[in-house]
């Protein structure tokens, strides 16, 4: 029998895959601040970490954020003396938790009399511009500092603050001896964690994720312990007897949000991606010797698919963006992992072997996320929904369309639960930012609904021209809209509609559909007539959707 489907009303997320249009009414050493100066005459690593691209608020169309990008941060280094936090008992730690200095080279595209950086549990004990003492003021939230002359358009400042670390409960995170017997850790140790706005609690910066730029680190630790950070490490140097200093640095441009340092009694456990050219992303693993192989915790085995997960990817983002890769494992945190740039945190519970798709979730955010930016926390979207889509990816290149099909659908039951109460997903208060409907159920939905309308031929390359034209950048909603107009002009639903009502509106489309007529037409076939009315209703939710059904 041939059944024609007749509807006036446009529609949806219960329906969200099948075909019927309906429409309706630099490279850096340990001392990197020595040789500054090469590194900023190079022309190439100098646009490495420049503006990519201007910011401006559209006329009309999908809405954009204005952002300051008369400050541009081009490199922080970072010394930090975390022997104490580690050997004290929490209860016992005076108001200073730890020692630091940060030396920030500062570009400035406008005049200013004034620099102000983002600071919040941090105390500032000097400050100084290009060597010399300047004034400055601390408030609940940011640091002003003022020169003895005021910042000249185009010129670049160094910036040296010298300052302490007040919390170690946010955004720096630090457990003794004491804190691990009571908590079944295995070792003391000390880590960091900052999205959304939580690296200004353990040292100032601009923070703002569209910021990007190169990072060195030097942490000291008591002997025995090994520090963990973004890129690759450089050194070891003894300090005391008892104690050491330990350098990374990531040469690439990189948000605030995404540093991480991390320090305890770790093992390391190399893994390695070789592509079929032969080439190799190194892969450094960090946990406690323990949990290499235990029988509750077990790298081993729920590290394994890592590799694997490298091809899947590289296959749909592109080739990896960063020359390292790795995984720390800390306890205890109160969330599952986060994609700090190059060296994913996990939670320890994920080593019990059971949370694969949290791994591939990580790893996609190095492309997405990391590689490519949300250029405003109104964007979070790009990065969640992104990564949470690369979960079905990953499934969908281990399992087949049935191992996809299953991560989407359970992300469409976790959005379902609440769908119509919940918030836009562009523009997400950010105190409910890592909101599990929208950011990533629902976000996730809107990538795999682009690919389903616009086909694998055309979805992916676009894709990867997204990530190639922002790459080490950060980009804005408006930013992909752009860039899929031009790359898939002519897709079911015009881009501007789609963007609008899965993004900028709320909630997704309730049907009502009634059998009205059933038929026999000529040649003895069937014909049914159904009528599909739009019952959806809630605060900001368009009164029809435009959909494939």
């Amino acid at each position: 029998m041939a059944r024609e489907v007749v509807c006036w009303c446009a529609s949806v997320l219960v329906c969200w895959s099948a075909g019927v249009l309906v429409t309706s009414p630099v490279t850096a050493q340990e001392h990197k601040h020595l040789s500054m100066q090469e590194f900023y005459l190079d022309p190439t690593l100098y646009e490495m970490i420049s503006p990519r691209h201007e910011y401006r608020v559209m006329e009309g169309g999908f809405p954009t954020k204005n952002i300051d990008s008369t400050v541009d941060v081009l490199s922080y280094e970072l010394w930090f003396d975390w022997v104490m936090a580690l050997q004290t008992a929490r209860s016992e730690r005076p108001e200073r938790k730890t020692e630091a200095k940060v030396v920030m080279h500062v570009r400035f595209l406008d005049g200013k009399p004034s620099l102000t950086l983002d600071a919040r549990t941090v105390i500032i004990d000097s400050v100084f511009v290009d060597g010399a003492a300047a004034e400055f003021e601390k408030t609940n939230s940011v640091l002003e500092i003022t020169p003895s002359s005021p910042f000249m358009a185009n010129d670049t400042a160094v910036i040296t603050v010298h300052f302490a670390n007040a919390s170690d409960t946010r955004g720096f995170y630090a457990y003794s001896q004491v804190e691990a017997d009571t908590l079944d850790l295995l070792a003391p140790i000390a880590f960091t964690f900052s999205q959304p706005e939580d690296a200004r609690r353990w040292f100032p910066c601009n923070d703002k994720p569209h910021d990007k730029a190169v990072f060195t680190v030097h942490t000291r630790v008591p002997t025995g312990y090994t520090v963990v950070s973004n890129g690759t490490r450089q050194d070891s140097t003894a300090d005391t007897d008892t104690t050491s200093w330990q350098t990374w640095n990531h040469p690439l441009p990189m948000s605030t949000y995404l540093l991480c340092v991390n320090a305890s009694k770790f093992h390391l456990y190399d893994q390695q991606y070789v592509r079929d050219d032969n080439s190799i992303v190194p892969i450094a693993n960090y946990h406690w010797l323990e949990d290499q192989n235990g029988q509750t915790y077990s790298a081993e085995r729920s590290l394994a698919e890592i590799p694997n997960m490298f091809a899947a990817m590289e296959d749909r983002f592109g080739t990896y963006p960063f020359e390292t890769y790795g995984h720390v494992t800390v306890a205890p945190i109160p969330f599952g992992g986060m994609e700090h740039q190059s060296m994913s945190t996990i939670n320890r519970r994920w080593l019990m072997g059971d949370i694969e798709l949290g791994y591939a979730h990580e790893l996609g955010h190095q492309w997405i996320g990391d590689e490519v930016t949300c250029a405003t926390w109104a964007d979070i979207w790009l990065n969640e929904g992104g990564a949470s889509f690369s979960e079905a990816l990953w499934y969908e290149a281990k399992l087949g369309p049935v191992g996809y099909a299953s991560v989407m659908d359970a992300r469409r039951t976790r959005y379902m639960r609440r769908g119509l109460d919940e918030p836009p997903v562009y523009d997400i208060p950010i105190n409910i930012i890592f909101n599990e409907a929208t950011t990533y159920s629902k976000s996730a939905w809107v990538y795999h609904m682009m690919r389903r309308q616009n086909g694998d031929a055309l979805f992916f390359p676009a894709l990867q021209s997204y990530i190639k034209k922002y790459h080490l950048a950060a980009a804005q909603t408006a930013d992909m809209l752009a860039l899929f107009k031009e790359e898939m002009p002519n897709p079911p639903v015009d881009w501007d509609t789609f963007f609008d009502q899965w993004l900028v509106k709320a909630g997704h489309p309730v049907l009502n559909g009634i059998v009205s007529a059933n038929t026999i037409a000529e040649g003895g076939m069937y014909r049914t007539r159904i009528t599909i009315t739009p019952m959806q209703s809630g605060e900001n939710l368009p009164s029809d959707f435009q959909f494939p059904l």
